[in-house]
């Protein structure tokens, strides 16, 4: 390659952040361009900066720490320290703030990009709207971390370097302006959406709306915090934020939801990951050589996993004792969020008809190596289940490495079962804070695992398709806006209709005593109110979808939350409610100046 073609986002992008393609177009001296610049080229293919738009999602579309640190329902286990996230001692040169922040803004640059060239020569609709759903899709993302940043819909080439921040309200309105306005044109036929993979669908604008005024209505119109939060009737915002996430949950009337149809374990088969309930999310393939790692992101540690066969999680992301106790007994969420039986492995049988992958592939396999039970089931119901496949269980030294061992998690009163080679076993009582010190101590979540790539358990590997919007997360949007617009009925439909499908009862958000005792609510959150059950399902129904920090900060509860159940929260540390604008866009950016947020 003789030439390459840079394009610069934002001043924040200017170091080392311009990407580069190698495709034959940017050679100047390649006769398959006729000798075309770079410039006359992409103006007769706009969708190679679409595509490059595209592929830089990826810089972004997995983070865990940023979006699920610093909250209820995560915590590091197996001596693994606290984070930044966790204590809240960020500061403006935290690397992953910047990452993230640098990441989003190349996306809406290539975004940018790809409007432009569209404009001088195909003026593809399509295009178009693929573009503008990007970059909205970012700003989104970025006024729900940073708040108000710098805003622009033009494409930069060249080193530029002063660009302000944009009040928040004044992205809110033009985003959704934007977002509305190409959901209407389709809606009457003058825009045709690209049908292709990955490309967004009419319902994903609506989803992406939805959240845009959701957003709007609790920045820009609640301003009480924690548990004074209370219902803004009537606003328009919330109801408008409702109206759209019915829409996109396939209720174009907003009235009463349907019923979800799939299961919840059907929903999140590793075969069935475009579904009826997917509306759009980040597309992975193998032969792309892209891959993610949010299979191996959530849980315990399980040794090394070349030898043991088992899954190669970190000791990262795994449950906090809050979220030992968001499933009640019977809530079929619980067997469809977490892998509750790891099957032993031999070399021989090897990957994924034995160890971790064999639930999936060979469920019929003869050994278990590690059983996990929730909070609520007792001594007496493991020990009868056990005794009843004493064979499952029994070891002997020569199979390998994995002595079968089973759990019962529980904050306070955790059991270790081990096993002998007759299958019969010892019991020893453990807190959860010491039982997670050790080797599959806890479990891991299966929500995003590829079984079809399991050969590729030791690395990132992982080649399944991410979720962004789904059914059942617009159904609780739903849920939430018209609560905070003062339609508690219509709310507590759209919670209850996902609560059915996990066969989890309805409840009340008028009637606290109607939630009592269904898991232990930390005294220090003060008192309960619908803001907590209504986060309570998201947690359940959204457990590892990288939406916490975001959820706990839109609906002000992330102080709260951090006071009654973070840990690693140090006396003295103030929960900062936006992350710091990063130093190389104070540096750079001389529109920004010194305008850092709050506490940095």
């Amino acid at each position: 390659m003789k030439k390459s073609l840079y394009i610069s986002a934002l001043a924040l992008m200017l170091a080392g952040t311009s990407f580069t393609s190698c495709s034959d177009f940017l050679d100047a001296d390649n006769k398959t361009t006729a000798n075309k610049t770079a410039d006359d080229y992409l103006r007769l293919h706009p969708d190679e900066v679409l595509y490059e738009a595209y592929s830089s999602v990826y810089d972004f579309a997995a983070t865990v720490a940023i979006n699920e640190e610093g909250t209820d329902l995560y915590i590091p286990v197996r001596g693994r320290a606290a984070s930044e996230f966790d204590q809240y001692t960020l500061n403006a040169s935290n690397a992953d703030v910047y990452s993230y922040y640098k990441a989003l803004y190349k996306t809406i640059n290539n975004a940018n990009g790809a409007i432009y060239y569209n404009a001088q020569k195909i003026n593809s609709a399509a295009y178009d709207a693929e573009a503008k759903f990007l970059r909205n899709w970012c700003y989104y993302l970025l006024t729900q971390q940073f708040g108000a940043v710098p805003y622009t819909l033009d494409y930069y080439k060249d080193y530029t370097t002063s660009f302000p921040r944009t009040p928040i309200a004044d992205i809110y309105a033009s985003c959704i302006s934007e977002l509305e306005d190409v959901y209407n044109a389709v809606n009457d036929g003058n825009i045709t959406l690209s049908t292709k993979e990955g490309a967004p669908s009419k319902l994903a604008f609506a989803a992406l709306i939805s959240k845009f005024y959701l957003a709007k209505a609790w920045d820009l119109s609640v301003n009480l915090e924690g548990e004074n939060v209370a219902p803004v009737s009537g606003n328009e915002d919330f109801a408008a934020a409702a109206k759209w996430a019915a829409i996109a949950s396939g209720n174009t009337d907003g009235s009463d939801p349907n019923a979800l149809s799939l299961t919840f374990e059907d929903k999140w088969s590793p075969n069935n990951v475009h579904n009826a309930e997917y509306i759009w999310g980040v597309e992975y393939n193998k032969a792309t050589g892209i891959a993610h790692s949010l299979q191996n992101d959530y849980g315990n540690y399980y040794g090394e996993c070349t030898k043991t066969g088992l899954k190669n999680v970190g000791s990262l992301h795994a449950q906090s004792e809050k979220s030992l106790y968001i499933f009640a007994p019977n809530d079929l969420r619980y067997e469809g969020t977490y892998m509750t039986t790891i099957y032993n492995y031999d070399n021989v049988t090897g990957w994924p008809n034995s160890g971790y992958y064999a639930a999936y592939k060979n469920p019929s396999y003869p050994k278990i190596c590690y059983r996990y039970f929730p909070y609520y089931v007792t001594e007496a119901e493991v020990e009868s289940e056990l005794n009843s496949n004493k064979s499952k269980y029994a070891y002997s030294t020569d199979e390998g490495n994995n002595a079968p061992k089973a759990y019962i998690l529980d904050a306070t009163n955790s059991i270790k079962f081990d096993f002998s080679e007759d299958g019969s076993f010892e019991k020893t009582p453990y807190t959860y804070s010491v039982l997670s010190t050790q080797v599959a101590g806890g479990i891991c979540v299966k929500k995003f695992d590829d079984v079809e790539n399991a050969e590729r358990v030791t690395s990132n590997g992982d080649y399944r398709s991410i979720p962004v919007f789904h059914t059942s997360d617009m159904y609780l949007t739903a849920a939430e806006a018209y609560y905070m617009a003062g339609n508690t009925e219509l709310a507590e439909k759209y919670i209850n209709a996902v609560r059915a499908r996990a066969n989890a009862g309805d409840v009340s958000l008028t009637d606290m005593s109607a939630y009592a005792g269904t898991y232990r609510y930390s005294p220090a959150a003060g008192g309960f109110k619908a803001i907590d059950i209504i986060l309570d399902e998201r947690a359940r129904e959204c457990y590892a979808e990288r939406t916490r920090w975001i959820d706990l900060r839109r609906t002000k509860q992330l102080v709260r939350y951090n006071v009654a159940y973070n840990k690693f929260l140090m006396p003295g540390i103030t929960v900062k409610t936006l992350r710091p604008i990063p130093t190389n866009e104070l540096s750079n950016n001389s529109g920004i100046g010194g305008d850092q947020n709050p506490g940095y």
